[in-house]
């Protein structure tokens, strides 16, 4: 008769420690979920609607990590073809500007610089390329460099 209260101690104890372990494994405190970045796409969108142009083509991600599109102010009739890449910093968007308008430079193209952009422009044709690069920051995403590139002629 002595055996039934061991076995009954022992039976507790086992299931002390099933519920022990049981609490220990498993993970009781909450871990909050990573906001998500917004969208890009969406937010290029927004940036360039908001500055009175229409997007006539969607932002698209391309396999080299840069966002194509095409917009137009809604006063004319000339589309802008633009090119955005994200950078981890300010200073990192600067710095790709700068080696854009070198290499554009270095194409022949004429080079004006304020303290927003650098605008860069070449003769094709009867008609002259205009290309402007900027560093903007995008809410919810970050930094980035964009590149607006239109084709203006005579009359348009």
């Amino acid at each position: 008769m002595q055996l039934k209260p061991i076995a009954a101690i022992a039976v507790l104890l086992l299931a002390l420690a099933s519920l022990l372990v049981a609490g220990c494994t498993t993970n009781t405190t909450s871990t909050p979920t990573p906001t998500a970045k917004a969208n890009v796409t969406e937010a290029l969108a927004a940036k360039y609607e908001e500055e009175n142009y229409t997007v006539t083509k969607a932002f698209s991600r391309q396999t080299d990590g840069t966002y194509i599109g095409v917009v137009r102010e809604n006063d004319s009739s000339t589309p802008t073809n633009v090119t955005f890449l994200t950078f981890n910093s300010e200073s990192d968007a600067q710095s790709n500007r700068a080696t854009l308008a070198s290499d554009y430079r270095s194409e022949g193209y004429d080079l004006f610089q304020t303290n927003n952009d650098v605008t860069v422009s070449k003769s094709v044709g009867v008609c002259r390329e205009l290309v402007i690069i900027d560093v903007v920051e995008l809410s919810g995403i970050g930094w980035g460099v964009t590149t607006e590139s239109a084709i203006y002629c005579d009359g348009t």
